[in-house]
This record gives structure tokens, C-alpha cells and sequence, in this order.
């Protein structure tokens, strides 16, 4: 035993060269391979797509999304990946990018952060908590709202932290730089963007018992000057939208969508962050309870991560509407916990090392689940793909166990960091093998060669958006087949359905032809993998319709046949 783990005891030789393969293999993570999987429908086509009717028509004000302007968001996300297109190209890498390098520089910062509160070796592990937290990772590649918002609020709690707690900043820069910093948070999501910090850093004051230096002379300022920043794109709304602008995007965006069920018409109970927080931070989740009971006995004079995670925590809790990626701005709060409490030798305290036990062997639980969904996981995604995720999972439980089994393990974090690192490679490659499931870069792209920007899209009970971005159409959904008539103004038009559901189609008299059917894996490959008696893969179908001819008559000779250009005659449901 002592043979296998020495080079965990040999000294910082040997830990620090594991972290620094563990520091390279993160950010190569995060900015490689940005391209491997299709654009996702839902929030990263909402993001990805309106930036290209900017550039197109040099209206930069407001994003247009699903046939209108959408007054939901504020508009400085949909700038840099405006930017990104103008620089790169209209790539998915292009609109991946940004996200990627935010993700990075939130890293970063929270190292800084760490640095100057507790020392190096807490910079380090602070950065490897946050770069290998599962969630961080994953939720940065196709989210980039949020993960502007991450970095926007992480800057934003450490001006307003320091403005609060250092009695010999000056009160003018310290209002300048909060209000800067609580302006751009806004800039990304609106008022959340202003509600995390400035309830983390009270609740962090809060919890040490300790008044704000200066308040009354730098809160005013900091509010100053996040009214003079956001003021120029409210009046700008104002006048183009008027009343409606205020409306949609402060009553039904930020109040109606957090205190009411008007968009969640199922909302998760409060106890949902639990369960959400504890897979976003895998593996590190199990040591938070062993660092924040530490800082309690040692009556730590800084509680500003801890008063960012529980106001947080707690504050989106609360919200009616939950979603798994509003848990991000919070990640590095837990970051700086968990990475200070590494760094000043806790994770050689009793509870750390069963903390680590606990994550290994749920790990090893991970592959025992890993062996049922083989099966599934190998017919869609190949062997080798289903191979590396099983070792994947293999080197992250030992490594675990191997950390909690050494009572003073340098190198323990940095290994865990590092087998992390392999695991989030075995699930990208699962992932991108995958994407041959998702039609719509094929169907974009054939549809974009064939009619270009004078085409219409129609989707049947499918939320398929991501082909806004390829097609560089922008398609409507509809709930049938019999509201196509309706929807029908392009010379040529395209509709996606279930091919179970064309039949269907034969009620209407327009003409169609099926251009293409395509495999669609409609669930996440995990759920797929977990029901092996369930066939995972449904049947898409591209449809061309002929909306000119709607009008013609229809003869009974000629219905049900083909058309000397290909198209079918639908009988007349007259």
C-alpha cells in the first residue's frame, strides 16, 4: 500500500507537478473542442441566433427571437457573440467562445480573490475546486449567458466586499468600482445580477456582526453609478417600445417569473438546489460541511464566500421558477470555501478524509451504474466511447479513495483534479459521437444552400431552435398539422415532425414531399443509457411544402399522386 500512494507523500515535487497537469488539462478543456457537439435547442439557440439578425441589420439595441423583439434580457450577451461572429466567423465555435474565456477569467479571478484572503496554496486549490466542478464545466460551453453572469457577479461581490470591509479605500473609487461592477451583472440577466452580490455581501457582514465602512457616503455613489450606466438603454427602450418594454421585461421577466408559477407550471419544491448543488460541485461537494463546521470553531473574521452561498442558496430557493444553470453564479462562492479550507491543511482533518470516502465510493456507485447503462451507451456512442467513461469513472473513485485512505496527502486534491479531467474528456467524447442523432446542423445547412433567407420554418410540437442558428431562418412552433395553412407566407417552406405524424399531413391539401428521416435522440443520453428495454432513438422527418399551389384545384384523378416535379397532390379535406 505504502508503495502504491508514496508519490502522494513524497512532497510538493510531486503535487505541484500534478497541478500543473491538472491546471493545462482544465484549460485546454475549456477552450478545445468547443465545436464537438451541435448547437442545443433552447437557451444556447435563444443566445446563438438573434446576434445574426444584428449583424445583418446593424440593429444592435434589440435581440429578435421567435418572430418579435425579445424584451426579456438585457442585451450585452447578444453583443459579444455579435463581436464573436465578426471576429471568428458565424461558427459554433465563434459562439462558444465567449462563454469558454468567461469561464477562464472567473477562474482566475476567484484565485486572485483566494490569494489575497488566505495565501497560494489556496489561490491553487480555489481554482481546480471551480475549473473541475462537474456543472461549471458543462454549464459554461452552453450557457453563456449565465456564465457572463458568473464572472459579472463574481467581480461584482469582491468590489462591494471590499468597499464594506477596507477602511482605507477611498470612498470615491470604492463607489465607482461597485457600481461599475453591479452595472455590467445587470447588463447580462437584470436584477439578479444586482440582487446576488449585494445580498451575499449584507448576509456575509451579517454573519461576522460587522457594519459596512462608509456606507452612507459609498452606497449613494455606487448607486449613482449604476443609474447613470443602465439609464441610456432604458430611456433608448423607452422610446421604442414604451410602456411595453417596462412591462415585459421588468414585470413579467423579473417579477412575474420568480414569484409566480406563470412560467413553471410545475415548479420543484424548495429542496430542489439541494440535489442540484451537490451534482454541480461533484466531487467536491462532501468536504463543504467538513470546511464551513472548521470555520465556525475557528471563528473565522471573513465570511464573505459562505454569506455569497447561503443568501444565494437560499434567495433562488425561494424563486417559483428553478432551473438546473441558475445554480452557477453561486459556484464560485463554493469554490472559495472549499479551496480556502484545502489550503490551510483541513483536508487532513478526520471529517475531510471521510468526506473523500464518502465521494469515492458514491463514484464506484457511479460505475456499477455505468455497467447497466453499457448496453445502450455502447450501441449509440461505440465501445470505445462507453470504455473511456467506465475508466473515466474508475481512476475518479480511486482516486478518491486513495486521497481519503493517506492522512497528509499532498497531492490529493491535484490527483482528484486530474482524474476529473479525464472524466470530463470520456464525457465529451460520449457527447460528441452523439451529435450524429441531432439533424439539425444537416438540415440547416441543406436548407440555408437551398433558399437562403427567403424561406419559412415550421416545427410540429417541437422545440428544434437550434436549426434558427443553422438554417439562419427562424422557425415557428405550431401544436398541428391543421395550423400549417395558416402559417404558410414563403414561396417555400419547411416543416419538421415526428415521421410517425405524416400521415397526418395527407388532411391537408398542400403539397409535400419528404425530403429526409433522420434518428433524433430526444432525452439526454444518461436517461437513454438507464432504459435498456426502451428503444432511445426516434424518427424525425424533414417535410418540403408548396404553399403557391395551396390554391389550385385538385383533381380526383390526381390526388394521392406524385407530381411531375416530385412533390405529392394531398386530397382536398373539402
Amino acid at each position: 500500500m505504502r508503495a502504491a500512494v508514496s508519490p502522494l507523500r513524497s512532497g510538493k515535487g510531486r503535487a505541484a507537478a500534478l497541478a500543473l497537469v491538472a491546471l493545462t488539462m482544465g484549460t485546454a478543456l475549456y477552450v478545445s473542442r468547443l465545436d464537438a457537439i451541435p448547437i442545443q435547442p433552447g437557451n444556447e439557440a435563444m443566445y446563438a441566433f438573434p446576434p445574426l439578425r444584428m449583424l445583418r441589420t446593424e440593429d444592435y439595441l434589440v435581440p429578435y427571437y421567435e418572430h418579435g423583439p425579445f424584451l426579456e434580457k438585457p442585451p450585452l450577451t447578444w453583443w459579444i457573440l455579435a463581436g464573436s461572429y465578426k471576429l471568428f466567423g458565424t461558427t459554433i465555435f465563434a459562439a462558444r467562445l465567449p462563454g469558454a474565456m468567461a469561464a477562464l477569467v472567473t477562474i482566475l479571478v476567484v484565485a486572485v480573490w483566494a490569494r489575497r484572503r488566505a495565501g497560494p496554496p489556496a489561490a491553487l486549490l480555489t481554482a481546480l475546486v471551480l475549473m473541475y466542478s462537474f456543472r461549471f464545466a458543462t454549464f459554461t460551453r452552453v450557457f453563456a449567458a449565465d456564465a457572463f453572469l458568473t464572472l459579472a457577479v463574481t467581480l461584482a461581490v469582491m468590489a462591494l466586499d471590499s468597499a464594506a470591509r477596507d477602511p482605507d479605500l477611498p470612498d470615491g473609487r470604492a463607489g465607482v468600482v461597485a457600481g461599475l461592477s453591479l452595472a455590467l451583472a445587470f447588463a447580462f440577466k437584470g436584477l439578479i445580477g444586482v440582487v446576488l452580490p449585494l445580498g451575499g455581501v449584507v448576509t456575509g457582514l451579517v454573519l461576522d456582526r460587522r457594519r459596512p465602512e462608509r456606507w452612507k457616503r459609498r452606497a449613494p455613489i455606487a448607486a449613482a453609478i449604476l443609474l447613470l450606466v443602465v439609464a441610456p438603454w432604458h430611456l433608448a427602450m423607452s422610446r421604442r417600445f414604451g410602456a411595453t418594454f417596462w412591462e415585459q421585461f421588468y414585470w413579467r421577466n423579473q417579477v412575474l417569473r420568480g414569484a409566480t408559477a406563470a412560467y413553471a407550471h410545475h415548479p420543484p419544491g424548495p429542496s430542489y438546489y439541494f440535489g442540484v448543488l451537490a451534482l454541480a460541485t461533484f466531487p467536491w461537494f462532501l468536504l463543504l460541511p467538513a470546511v464551513v463546521l472548521h470555520r465556525r470553531a475557528a471563528s473565522s473574521s471573513d465570511s464573505a464566500p459562505l454569506g455569497w452561498l447561503l443568501f444565494g442558496f437560499a434567495f433562488l430557493s425561494a424563486l417559483r421558477m428553478k432551473r438546473e444553470v441558475y445554480i452557477e453564479p453561486l459556484l464560485p462562492a463554493f469554490a472559495l470555501l472549499v479551496g480556502e479550507g484545502l489550503g490551510t491543511a483541513r483536508v487532513s482533518t478526520r471529517r475531510a478524509r471521510w468526506a473523500w470516502a464518502i465521494a469515492g465510493i458514491a463514484t464506484a456507485g457511479g460505475v456499477l451504474l455505468w455497467i447497466r447503462m453499457a448496453p445502450t451507451l455502447t450501441s449509440l456512442a461505440g465501445a470505445d466511447a462507453c470504455a473511456a467513461l467506465g475508466v473515466g469513472l474508475f481512476v475518479l473513485s480511486a482516486s478518491l479513495l486513495a486521497t481519503a485512505a493517506i492522512r497528509r496527502a499532498r497531492g490529493g486534491p491535484f490527483l482528484v483534479s486530474v482524474a476529473c479531467g479525464l472524466l470530463f474528456i470520456a464525457i465529451l467524447t460520449v457527447e460528441s459521437r452523439l451529435s450524429r442523432f441531432d439533424p439539425a446542423p444537416h438540415w440547416g445547412r441543406r436548407i440555408r444552400r437551398e433558399c437562403g433567407q427567403g424561406c419559412e420554418g415550421l416545427m410540429l410540437k417541437l422545440d428544434f431552435h437550434s436549426l434558427d442558428f443553422y438554417s439562419r431562418i427562424e422557425w415557428r412552433e405550431i401544436g398541428s398539422v391543421g395550423d400549417i395553412r395558416s402559417c404558410l407566407t414563403a414561396s417555400k417552406s419547411f416543416l419538421v415532425m415526428r415521421s410517425r405524424d405524416e400521415e397526418k399531413l395527407d388532411a391537408q391539401a398542400i403539397p409535400y414531399r419528404v425530403l429526409d428521416r433522420r434518428p433524433w435522440l430526444q432525452e439526454s443520453w444518461f436517461q437513454a443509457s438507464l432504459r435498456p428495454d426502451v428503444y432511445p432513438l426516434q424518427s424525425l422527418s424533414l417535410v418540403a411544402l408548396e404553399p403557391s399551389d395551396r390554391t389550385l384545384p385538385v383533381s380526383r384523378r390526381e390526388r394521392g399522386r406524385d407530381r411531375p416535379d416530385g412533390f405529392r397532390y394531398i386530397s382536398d379535406p373539402r
